[in-house]
């Protein structure tokens, strides 16, 4: 199963898309404002990958960023 979420916010600049999964990393078109932890995708990212799934993204500068989740389905019994 997918599950996409999309905005249309400014996007994630290639200097900082490696670091998305990455703990404690918050930043925003505002980096000084951002609140947090930086540990939700991280998180997520962990939790996806022990259930055999998949989490990513596409994104394009100011014209916003899909993340992506993928997990299998249980086989029927």
């Amino acid at each position: 199963i997918r599950l996409n979420i999309k905005d249309n916010g400014t996007g994630i600049s290639s200097e900082k898309q490696d670091l998305i999964f990455k703990s404690l990393n918050t930043f925003g078109p505002d980096y000084a404002s951002e609140e947090g932890l930086g540990v939700s995708l991280t998180a997520a990212h962990k939790l996806i990958g022990k259930m055999s799934g998949q989490i990513g993204f596409t994104t394009e500068v100011d014209k916003g960023t899909t993340f992506f989740l993928e997990l299998p389905l249980a086989p029927k019994e």
